[in-house]
């Protein structure tokens, strides 16, 4: 008889199993050891130049005599090479979508037709040389004079800095306006309102208030709030009995709703599609790009870019590819070193009939890109300014007409274009190490591509094919010199964009989209009104201004408040008289007493109310107070 093997728990057996060590699911990963590249492989030409990563230039880079004797060999295998790995021309990058690279493609056709009708015919011939001494392209010198234009003792304060753009007459056109179609609402839907709306308290508006409207709206930039309402409260931990106290709830709201810059009943029957779609803020537009203009002269770099002024949902909404969202395009001209707002226009659609045109100066199309810089630069061609695009606008013929106007040029490029050297579009990523640079020159345009992170393509007319090393967290980079200007140049319409993020007057949802633009114009004002400032003493930052602006705008133009409404602050509901010896008013459970005053007097009365302190029924109206004064 066999004895029976003992019983093993679960617990246990999972116990005495012996434990298996696994390795972990992802290991470190191994970085890659760099394959050597044999030199017949990958020849280096006259026009390619390697920029080593490792920060000496010299490394790796052949002298220019040991280039000049392989010339015609070393050109040959490289152009077999090309031949062997890119068959065709690579236009535009391959993971684009086919529908925006055929909008691009037929964008820059018609762009370069409409350069091709206005440049001479000498423009036109574009000798593409690989020899770096045939390009003589300098940089024009400034005539200008950059800074304020106007007299310095008129922007000495962020006060007359601000008035000097937010002048009388536009003021009294818009009180006179929101005073008209708060009327004309009025007068429509007077059988409409409820017994106690806001609107029934409506009253005239006059400039004093409206600029008071304008400091509480800068007062609201610098505090962060989610819901408007929350600026008027007066109890709680998070109140704000100061802001509060400048003008009532009521009244604001009021003078939100009916803000109106046009008279809608005297509309133009003549205004084109896009005449019409900006017609209910275009008198600000106007106003205000015509003082940005007037006030200040831009420094030499000024920067050509894209913006949105107002996201939404709406009929002529854009979307940029390097922005979230959609909204109102404008296209801005803004100092490169300061981000100051010199000139934009709205766009409302193709064929815009809202940008400045000069009779005398034919340029282009409407739909053309280069129309838009010749609208925005045209009164600073001349100037010895340099012009800072991106590759939405650049080609090699605007770039060549811009600088027989006294304007140079710097910025990407896209290689679809025309005129572009043939034997760049055929390169790619994987036809450049990192660090290469290919080059083509003309007397006045240099072309190269340079093998970063990406292929860049950059076009300049004052910029040889030189390296110039950049520091950044203590290691030394080499990039071409073109690329590091393009850098710190091209940021001038994210600077101000940048500036304005940080104080959001606009950031409270509207309904109304013409609103939420004039208080992104609003904000833009209040920038250019610092950077005027800044001209004329010592800095002072953005926040600093801001405040001394809304409390000058508070103490010059805010409206006598009437008596009895003013908004009683926190301090002032501590100095208020107490009541002494608890004698309050309380409530009894009994409504069958009679008012002990009343029946002393032969009248019986019953009343609910007593005196805490006295124990006593009393009525509210007269024997209260008649007993713990005359009483007594």
């Amino acid at each position: 008889m066999s004895t029976p093997s003992p019983v093993v728990r679960k617990s246990e057996r999972k116990r005495s199993r012996p434990r298996i060590v696994r390795p972990p699911k992802r290991l470190a990963r191994v970085p890659k050891q760099e394959q050597p590249v044999e030199e017949e492989q990958r020849p280096l030409s006259p026009f390619v130049i390697f920029l080593p990563s490792d920060g000496n230039p010299m490394k790796g880079h052949k002298s220019d005599s040991e280039l000049d004797e392989s010339e015609g060999e070393i050109e040959s295998q490289v152009n077999a090479s090309r031949r062997d790995i890119c068959p065709s021309p690579t236009l535009l990058p391959i993971n684009m979508i086919p529908t925006v690279a055929a909008d691009l493609q037929r964008a820059d056709s018609g762009d370069d037709k409409a350069l091709r009708g206005i440049a001479s015919p000498e423009f036109l011939n574009f000798d593409w040389r690989k020899e770096p001494e045939i390009f003589r392209g300098v940089r024009e010198v400034f005539t200008g004079t950059p800074g304020p234009t106007c007299s310095i003792s008129l922007i000495d304060t962020p006060f007359k800095a601000f008035l000097s753009i937010w002048d009388p007459p536009i003021i009294d056109l818009i009180v006179r306006e929101t005073n008209q179609y708060a009327q004309q609402i009025l007068d429509k839907e007077k059988f409409c309102f409820k017994t106690y709306s806001r609107y029934k308290t409506w009253t005239p508006t006059d400039a004093n208030e409206m600029l008071t409207f304008f400091a509480i709206l800068i007062f609201h930039s610098l505090s962060t709030r989610p819901v408007e309402q929350d600026y008027f409260k007066t109890t709680g931990t998070l109140a704000m009995p100061g802001l509060a106290s400048l003008m009532s709830s009521n009244r604001f709201f009021l003078i939100k709703r009916f803000l109106h810059f046009t008279d809608l009943t005297n509309e133009p029957s003549d205004m084109t599609p896009q005449q019409r779609t900006l017609y209910k803020i275009q008198p600000i537009v106007d106003s205000l790009r015509q003082k940005f203009s007037s006030l200040y002269m831009p420094s030499q770099s000024i920067a050509v870019a894209e913006s949105l002024l107002v996201s939404g949902r709406l009929s002529f909404a854009q979307k940029i590819s390097n922005k979230a969202g959609k909204g109102i395009k404008s296209f801005e001209l803004c100092e490169s070193s300061t981000g100051y707002l010199w000139e934009c226009f709205v766009y409302a659609g193709k064929q815009a009939a809202n940008r400045q045109t000069d009779s005398t100066d034919n340029v282009q199309p409407d739909e053309a890109t280069a129309k838009v810089v010749y609208d925005l630069a045209r009164p600073l061609l001349g100037k010895g300014h340099t012009l800072v695009m991106d590759n939405y606008y650049n080609s090699p013929l605007l770039a060549r007409c811009l600088k027989d106007k006294k304007t140079d040029v710097l910025g990407t490029l896209r290689v679809s274009r025309e005129f572009v050297p043939e034997s760049l579009k055929s390169f790619t990523e994987s036809d450049l190490r990192l660090g290469e640079i290919v080059y083509r020159n003309t007397h006045d345009l240099s072309v190269f591509l340079w093998r970063g992170a990406n292929l860049v393509c950059v076009i300049s007319t004052y910029h040889p094919v030189e390296v110039a090393a950049l520091e950044k967290y203590g290691v030394w980079r080499l990039k071409p010199r073109a690329v590091l200007d393009y850098n710190s140049l091209m940021g001038g319409v994210d600077k101000n964009d940048q500036c304005l993020s940080a104080y959001p007057i606009d950031r409270i949802k509207n309904q109304v989209w013409y609103k939420k633009m004039f208080r992104r114009l609003l904000n833009v004002s209040i920038l250019n009104s610092l950077i005027l400032f800044n001209c004329s003493k010592t800095k002072m930052r953005q926040t600093a201004f801001r405040n001394n602006l809304a409390e000058a705008l508070i103490t010059a133009f805010r409206p006598p408040q009437p008596p009895g409404k003013e908004v009683k602050s926190l301090s002032d509901m501590a100095k208020r008289p107490r009541l002494a010896n608890n004698h309050y008013i309380m409530k009894g459970r009994s409504k069958d007493t009679m008012c002990v005053l009343c029946r002393s007097n032969g009248t019986y009365t019953r009343t609910i109310y007593r005196c805490e302190q006295c124990k006593v029924p009393l009525c509210l109206e007269f024997c209260f107070k008649y007993y713990h004064t005359v009483a007594c």
